[in-house]
């Protein structure tokens, strides 16, 4: 193959170097809105305002390893604070006030059913 037909298909590049001048990153110390390192430096550390479950079981190797009993799993749930069939309601069941999609997987009471003959009337 000549060098004449590679010409148009192989990238040339044109001497110039000014976009890749352009993009090179800016040093920190000629941004504005960028912290410096000394101001990184003197903002220091805060620790935080609960320990860090050292008394659980698993800090340590030998705990990791032999990992945690049922019972000590089960010391640590947290029961829920309502009854399981109550919580967060909301009155958009009564009526026609719902969708269809809502309406069937809401539960009614036997006693709030209307008659078999009204159904779909």
């Amino acid at each position: 193959m000549s060098e004449a037909s590679m010409a148009d298909d192989v990238y040339q590049p044109t001497g110039t170097n000014e976009e890749q001048e352009d993009a090179a990153p800016l040093d920190l110390q000629d941004a504005v809105d960028e912290r410096t390192y000394d101001d990184m430096l003197d903002e220091g550390y805060s620790p935080p305002d609960e320990p860090m479950s050292v008394t659980k079981a698993g800090t340590t190797a030998s705990e990791q390893h032999e990992g945690e009993s049922l019972d000590e799993r089960l010391e640590q749930e947290v029961p829920d604070v309502t009854a399981p069939d109550e919580g967060a309601r909301t009155d958009a069941t009564e009526g026609a006030a719902t969708g269809a999609e809502e309406a069937a997987v809401n539960v009614v009471p036997d006693e709030q059913l209307p008659p078999a003959g009204e159904v779909g009337e």
